[in-house]
Formats: structure tokens, sequence, C-alpha cells
């Protein structure tokens, strides 16, 4: 018997998460390794967070939710965004999922049509190449150049849009580069979307692991929330992944064809992950704050030592 031929345009982060596997194995043998698989925190998520996880699985927060995910907790990331982005978001617009990455699936189903286009940063995460092909659009790699701190060319980009462009993909700061958009990249790119029928998708799940430059969102441009999917996690800066706890935010139109394939596909994200990550938004940041502190001194020990090296260049995002 054989899957379907959709099945073959998938690979990327499959193949990642198999590989992470494959060396957990290695690990428990006592292996000594570097794992540079996927991205997971090497610190335990913040006490208080995971306390009131566990305490609202004693209060019995162990059923389904709304499919866009518990209001309380909307309405916090809602105001949160309003404040971070300095552009005005509402509780509706907002849709709660397990993870970022199955958002990236429902921005395209909602949006992008069999032979549509998608612009994707390239490197860039595996999910949107392999989701793009596997809803039936088209990826459009956009090279990201170590020459522009792994941003794009505006010339290149402008040169790769076409009538069937439908989207693009924007990641800052980049996974894997690292690499950190300027205002002018993010106008260049506005400039473009209000010249047609195009959308952008803006993962934005590191945006508070910055350093040297101030994080900019592309919704903080006027005109461009209405044109936008924004993604966030509680993965990273929070030291959640295992939690599985995303959202994306989005027109209320859109959002709801999101929260729409959320019932039908993953029903609701857990009840008690929802209240810990209420926790974690209102919470205190010291401990966000130290982890920021030694992910940078992380880097810089990092980009001292890669650019000792003989035939190596690192460039510091």
């Amino acid at each position: 018997m054989q899957v379907a031929q959709r099945m073959q345009t998938l690979g990327g982060l499959g193949d990642a998460f198999a590989s992470f596997d494959s060396l957990d194995q290695l690990l428990r043998q006592g292996i000594d390794i570097v794992d540079f698989t996927v991205g997971d925190p090497d610190f335990a998520t913040p006490a208080h967070i995971a306390d009131a996880g566990i305490k609202a699985i004693s209060d019995g927060h162990t059923h389904y939710t709304p499919s866009r995910g518990i209001a309380p907790l909307r309405r916090r990331i809602a105001e949160s965004l309003t404040t971070s982005r300095r552009v005005k978001f509402d509780a509706e617009e907002i849709v709660v999922a397990p993870g970022a990455k199955i958002l990236v699936t429902y921005a395209l189903l909602a949006l992008i049509n069999p032979g549509d286009e998608v612009i994707v940063p390239d490197p860039g995460y595996p999910a949107y190449r392999s989701m793009v092909e596997f809803v039936g659009g088209i990826p459009v790699p956009m090279p990201l150049l170590e020459e522009r701190s792994f941003a794009f060319d505006p010339a290149t980009l402008a040169a790769l849009v076409s009538d069937k462009t439908r989207m693009i993909v924007i990641n800052s700061p980049n996974n894997p580069t690292g690499g950190l958009l300027s205002a002018d990249d993010l106008n260049a790119v506005a400039e473009i979307v209000r010249c047609g029928d195009i959308w952008v998708l803006s993962d934005e799940v590191y945006s508070e692991m910055v350093y040297d430059r101030p994080f900019l969102s592309i919704a903080s441009i006027p005109g461009m929330k209405e044109r936008t999917i924004l993604l966030d996690s509680f993965s990273k800066i929070y030291a959640m992944t295992g939690w599985r706890l995303g959202y994306g935010a989005a027109s209320k139109p859109v959002a709801d064809a999101m929260s729409l394939l959320a019932g039908n596909i993953h029903s609701s994200a857990a009840e008690f992950t929802q209240h810990a990550s209420l926790a974690a938004l209102e919470g205190t940041r010291a401990p966000l704050d130290a982890m920021v502190t030694e992910y940078r001194e992380r880097r810089d020990l990092l980009w001292e030592g890669l650019n000792k090296l003989p035939g190596f260049s690192c460039v510091k995002a």
C-alpha cells in the first residue's frame, strides 16, 4: 500500500526530529555529543510557570477549551502584543494552538491556493518550504546574505515577486542564522505588499532573544497589521518547548479561518498548558532576563572562537 503523493513533499523538520531521537539514544549511552538538531532551550521552565501548570491540573483544568483558546489567555496575549508591537490587537484576533508550528500550516491552508507562490527565506525554518509544497503552493527561495547580516537584498526580493505571489514569509530574528531585519528591510516588504494582493507571514518566536539591536515587527508599520499573520510562541523565551503552546494574531476573518481549521484538526490546546502560559505572561521576568543574558554570553564566546579558526567566518547577528 502506498501513502498519498503529497507525503513526498514533507521532509525538513521530520528529518530533524528523527535525528533528535537518534541523538537522544546516543546521549543516554553516555556518548558526549553537542546537540544541534532542534531548538530546545537547555533551561528548565521557570518555577512559577511550572507551578501554575501543576495547580491547573490539580484544579481540574484538564478538558477541552474553545478551539481558538481560553478567553483570559487570548486577552492577555492581545494586551502583550499591543504593548510590544505598538499596534492595537483584540482577543478575537488571537488563535492559540499546541505550538506555533501548526499555525504555519493553518495560515497557508487559509490563504494559499494550489499554484500560488510563497516567498520563503533561504536559509530558513524547514517547515516553511515543506508546508507550502504540502498545500499545493510553490515556494520561492529568498536568499539571506551574510554581507547583509543575513537579511535579504530588497532589489532581489522585488525581482522575485510575480503576479502569482500570494505571501511573503519573514522570520526575524531568523532561524537558523540569527539575522535581524531592520526598519528599512521591513519597509521594503511593506512597500511590495501594498502594491499587490499579498500577505505577510511573520514568524516572531525569537523576538525577545535579541542583543545588539531592537526587535521590530512588520505589524507595527501603519497598514501592515491588516496584511500580516503574526506568529509567536512560549517555547523559546519561557523554555516551554514541551508544553506545546503558541499563538497567531491576524485580522478577524483570517483568525476565524485558522480557528476553524484548529477545531477540525487539533480541537484545542491543552487547558492546563494555557493556564501555565497565562502565568508566564503575568509573572516575573527575572528568569527570562537571566536566560537571555546567558544566551548572549554563549553567543559572544562562540563568535570569538569561530572567528579565530582558519577558514571560518562568523557574523555577529
